[in-house]
């Protein structure tokens, strides 16, 4: 089983329990960056997610399509999560695209690109508000 295929399955079903596979999937040296915040190396990796899963009831990631380029990828998914804080605790679906970076069988850069407006603002009820608020004038 390749990388692109370990990450694969990695994130169809992220739990506390896979987060053992991580070093499996990443080098030690990986740079991994999202909206939220970008984290240098296995360990701090490793922090970020446990925290991520911390109150996350479920998180299932499908992947849609895989593009590869010799050792570049770009993968587009859907997530679907809960979180009790997020959506009154209901399913939370969120469309992104990764890009991936690969050398010696493991992960040296990924990118996540999504919505934090569709994953976190759209699921609070006063944020919510105010977002939808501003894209109907936006619409106009």
């Amino acid at each position: 089983m390749n990388v692109i295929d370990r990450f694969t399955d990695f994130y169809q079903n992220v739990n506390n329990e896979s987060l053992k596979q991580l070093g499996h999937i990443y080098a030690e040296q990986i740079l991994f960056v999202d909206p939220v915040a970008e984290h240098q190396g296995l360990a701090a990796l490793d922090t970020y997610f446990k925290n991520l899963m911390e109150n996350t009831t479920s998180c299932r990631c499908d992947i849609q399509n895989i593009v590869t380029q010799k050792d570049k990828h770009m993968v587009t998914w859907e997530m679907n999560f809960t979180h009790p804080r997020l959506n009154s605790g209901r399913n939370v679906r969120v469309e992104g695209v990764t890009e991936l970076r690969t050398s010696e069988d493991r992960i040296v850069y990924h990118r996540d690109y999504y919505d934090m407006g569709q994953m976190i603002y759209e699921q609070v009820p006063l944020l919510k508000n105010v977002v939808n608020s501003l894209k109907r004038r936006l619409a106009q």
